[in-house]
């Protein structure tokens, strides 16, 4: 009968021990869940600031685009405007050279008759 209780309080006294490794080990994994969930949320604040970096990213692109197209559109508008100009020259000069060619036809038609009125008093 001894033996039975030395053998029971031997199962008891191992139970015991495996009872208090499985509370360690518990305690273990709850620290470790801990720090889990600690990496977690910080991972969780690092994922919003990218978010809200990469929001205003968008936005700053966004607002370049529009920049970029607002200048697009000058650009047009001054070329609409050089060509515009460009055309009144050549217009203006064409209408110059057009009046520099009539003076100049004038000029010896004149001559022409000038030298023929001179002829004719000469002789």
């Amino acid at each position: 009968m001894e033996e039975k209780i030395n053998r029971i309080e031997e199962m008891l006294a191992t139970l015991i021990q495996k009872v208090g490794k499985i509370h360690e080990d518990q305690v273990a994994m709850r620290e470790e869940q801990t720090l889990m969930k600690l990496e977690q949320t910080s991972m969780k604040h690092d994922i919003s600031s990218m978010k809200k970096e990469q929001t205003l990213m968008k936005q700053e692109q966004t607002l370049m685009k529009q920049e970029q197209t607002s200048l697009r559109e000058e650009m047009a508008l001054m070329r609409a405007e050089n060509e515009k100009s460009h055309q009144e020259i050549i217009g203006k000069l064409d209408s110059l050279a057009a009046d520099h060619e009539h003076t100049w036809e004038k000029t010896v038609r004149n001559e022409r008759e000038i030298a023929k009125v001179k002829h004719q008093f000469d002789l």
